[in-house]
Protein backbone atom coordinates (compact mmCIF):
# COMPACT_ATOMS: atom_id res chain seq x y z
CA UNK A 1 0.00 0.00 0.00
CA UNK A 2 2.43 2.18 0.83
CA UNK A 3 4.51 1.73 -2.61
CA UNK A 4 0.80 3.12 -4.38
CA UNK A 5 0.53 5.89 -2.13
CA UNK A 6 4.24 6.69 -3.56
CA UNK A 7 3.59 6.51 -6.94
CA UNK A 8 0.28 8.61 -6.60
CA UNK A 9 1.79 11.00 -5.03
CA UNK A 10 4.22 11.39 -7.87
CA UNK A 11 1.72 11.41 -10.89
CA UNK A 12 -0.33 13.63 -8.99
CA UNK A 13 3.08 16.05 -8.42
CA UNK A 14 3.45 16.02 -12.17
CA UNK A 15 0.15 16.64 -13.32
CA UNK A 16 0.42 19.70 -11.36
CA UNK A 17 3.34 20.64 -12.90
CA UNK A 18 1.95 20.01 -16.29
CA UNK A 19 -0.99 22.07 -15.74
CA UNK A 20 0.05 24.65 -13.73
CA UNK A 21 3.64 25.17 -16.04
CA UNK A 22 3.66 28.81 -17.24
CA UNK A 23 0.42 30.12 -15.49
CA UNK A 24 2.15 32.16 -12.97
CA UNK A 25 3.46 36.12 -12.80
CA UNK A 26 6.99 35.37 -10.82
CA UNK A 27 6.29 39.01 -9.45
CA UNK A 28 2.76 37.14 -7.97
CA UNK A 29 3.21 34.63 -5.85
CA UNK A 30 4.17 34.37 -2.11
CA UNK A 31 6.79 31.17 -0.93
CA UNK A 32 6.01 30.31 2.21
CA UNK A 33 8.61 27.61 4.49
CA UNK A 34 8.55 26.54 7.43
CA UNK A 35 9.40 23.74 10.36
CA UNK A 36 7.32 20.81 10.70
CA UNK A 37 3.90 21.07 12.90
CA UNK A 38 4.07 24.91 12.88
CA UNK A 39 1.10 25.54 10.88
CA UNK A 40 2.14 26.05 7.41
CA UNK A 41 -0.77 23.78 6.37
CA UNK A 42 -3.04 26.29 7.85
CA UNK A 43 -1.82 29.27 6.12
CA UNK A 44 -1.43 27.68 2.95
CA UNK A 45 -5.20 26.27 2.32
CA UNK A 46 -6.10 29.72 3.36
CA UNK A 47 -3.79 31.55 1.36
CA UNK A 48 -5.13 28.87 -1.62
CA UNK A 49 -8.87 29.81 -0.95
CA UNK A 50 -8.43 33.18 -2.43
CA UNK A 51 -9.65 33.56 -6.11
CA UNK A 52 -7.21 32.55 -8.79
CA UNK A 53 -4.76 31.07 -6.34
CA UNK A 54 -3.43 27.52 -5.77
CA UNK A 55 -0.55 25.85 -3.48
CA UNK A 56 2.57 23.76 -4.93
CA UNK A 57 2.27 21.55 -1.19
CA UNK A 58 5.96 20.19 -0.24
CA UNK A 59 8.03 20.29 -3.50
CA UNK A 60 10.58 19.34 -1.11
CA UNK A 61 8.96 16.41 0.30
CA UNK A 62 11.71 13.52 -0.14
CA UNK A 63 10.03 10.48 0.22
CA UNK A 64 7.07 12.01 -2.38
CA UNK A 65 8.88 13.92 -4.98
CA UNK A 66 12.60 11.98 -5.36
CA UNK A 67 13.52 14.62 -8.09
CA UNK A 68 13.66 16.59 -5.04
CA UNK A 69 16.48 14.11 -3.73
CA UNK A 70 18.52 13.28 -7.15
CA UNK A 71 18.82 17.23 -7.32
CA UNK A 72 21.05 17.67 -4.09
CA UNK A 73 17.85 18.49 -1.44
CA UNK A 74 18.09 17.14 1.95
CA UNK A 75 16.35 17.17 5.42
CA UNK A 76 16.19 21.05 6.07
CA UNK A 77 18.81 21.87 2.89
CA UNK A 78 20.36 25.22 3.89
CA UNK A 79 22.05 27.32 0.97
CA UNK A 80 23.95 30.01 1.13
CA UNK A 81 23.01 32.90 -0.54
CA UNK A 82 26.46 32.79 -2.12
CA UNK A 83 26.22 29.20 -3.47
CA UNK A 84 25.98 28.73 -7.37
CA UNK A 85 24.04 25.23 -6.92
CA UNK A 86 23.12 24.62 -10.60
CA UNK A 87 20.76 21.31 -9.85
CA UNK A 88 19.47 22.68 -7.28
CA UNK A 89 18.59 26.03 -9.14
CA UNK A 90 16.77 23.93 -12.17
CA UNK A 91 14.81 21.62 -9.62
CA UNK A 92 13.37 24.75 -8.26
CA UNK A 93 13.10 26.65 -11.14
CA UNK A 94 11.60 23.27 -12.75
CA UNK A 95 9.11 23.49 -9.97
CA UNK A 96 8.07 26.87 -9.41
Amino acid sequence: MKKNNYYAEKIKFFLLIFFLTGRFNDKNFIISTSSPRSGSTWIGNILSSMENSCIIFEPLQLNYVPESKKAGFSWRTYVHPECHWKSGEVYLQHVF
